[in-house]
């Protein structure tokens, strides 16, 4: 059927408009766009990061770029985000936190304006985080210090619990050497006669070490030596942590050691290690006083990373009184829960989360 002079045309300038849509420089503009719309969010969700475990770099080392996130965005602009990990473990799917990244949680935007109208506004938000997490048997979610509530996960069925941590707010060093126990600044004392702090710049040694002391103590050792070890090169290399080492004096060996790491408001006190053979009892404590002193310089809060133990407990309580709640964010499956029941008759739970 032979073609009108309309259809020719339409199919003329159609085919125009196709050529130009797809003209190698509109193209390229159009990539262009794109990519610079992805380095604008990239930079927001840079922005909204409240501690370094919500940080990218440390998300792909901690988890070989096996991470997740989920987002809250509205006209193209990043409110919320909840980074996740996920895993399988005997056929049920599983969210948890990743090695070594002891604080996540939903890291909010909630902008301007009074307290009432901020507090709806990050309801909002966390609701819409939740809606769009995966289906999981199980999920845990340790939250950092700016989460001030959990209303909205108890409104979508979570279970919310709290682990406690010791923190030290920036404050003139005097004062703070003052506010410590007097049995503690006697220990640091005696340990400076015997020891002097120096700064470890080889990761694999301060693991050895701390491998060589679980070792000897019996214990089994949880991290993942290669993912602990770029995350520590890592900090370093950015200039975000810090390992200490105690050398003895006489020896020249090292005694004990400690892995810290900071953002933008705290320190986070991560690994310690020591041999318990050490001449000096306060061989830890003059390495914690020096990582203290370190971060209240930079303005930071130091950090104790949770109560994990009574015996973590009193070993805070040596340095501050202060202590914060951090919550715990849990759901489980019907499944998941009869197997907790079952485990926990022969198994002691953790009821320090």
């Amino acid at each position: 059927m032979k073609k009108t002079w309309l259809q020719n045309n339409v199919m003329d300038a159609a085919t125009v408009i196709k050529n130009f849509l797809d003209h190698p420089s509109l193209r390229a503009q159009k990539i262009s766009q794109h990519a610079q719309l992805n380095q604008i969010q990239d930079q927001e969700i840079d922005a909204l990061a409240p501690t370094i475990f919500h940080e990218r770099w440390w998300l792909e080392i901690a988890t070989g770029g096996k991470y997740q996130a989920v987002d809250f965005v509205e006209n193209g602009k990043v409110f919320g985000r909840l980074p996740y990990f996920t895993r399988k473990q005997f056929g049920f799917t599983e969210v948890k936190q990743a090695p070594l990244t002891n604080f996540l949680g939903p890291a909010i935007n909630d902008g301007e304006g009074k307290p009432n109208k901020k507090f709806l506004r990050r309801l909002q938000i966390v609701q819409g985080l939740i809606a769009q997490l995966p289906k999981a048997s199980s999920i845990y979610i340790k939250c950092h210090r700016d989460v001030m509530d959990a209303v909205a996960f108890q409104a979508a069925g979570f279970k919310v619990s709290v682990q406690f941590t010791h923190v030290i707010e920036p404050a003139p060093v005097d004062e703070l050497w003052g506010s410590m126990r007097s049995k503690v600044r006697s220990s640091i004392r005696g340990a400076r006669r015997n020891y002097r702090v120096a700064d470890c710049t080889d990761s694999a040694a301060f693991l050895n070490f701390y491998n060589q002391n679980i070792e000897k103590r019996q214990l089994q050792n949880m991290m993942n030596g290669k993912v602990c070890k770029k995350l520590i090169d890592a900090a370093l290399e950015k200039g975000r942590g810090r390992v200490l080492q105690s050398i003895h004096k006489d020896t020249g060996k090292m005694d004990a050691a400690i892995f810290y790491v900071w953002d933008k408001t705290s320190a986070y006190f991560l690994m310690t290690t020591h041999n318990a053979r050490a001449s000096h009892r306060g061989v830890l404590k003059i390495l914690i006083w020096e990582a203290i002193q370190d971060a209240v310089s930079r303005g930071l809060v130091f950090d104790f990373d949770g109560v994990s133990s009574i015996g973590c407990a009193r070993s805070a309580n040596d340095f501050t009184a202060e202590v914060v709640p951090r919550y715990i964010i849990t759901r489980e499956s019907g499944p998941i829960q009869i197997l907790r029941a079952v485990e926990s008759l022969w198994v002691k739970q953790n009821t320090f989360y």
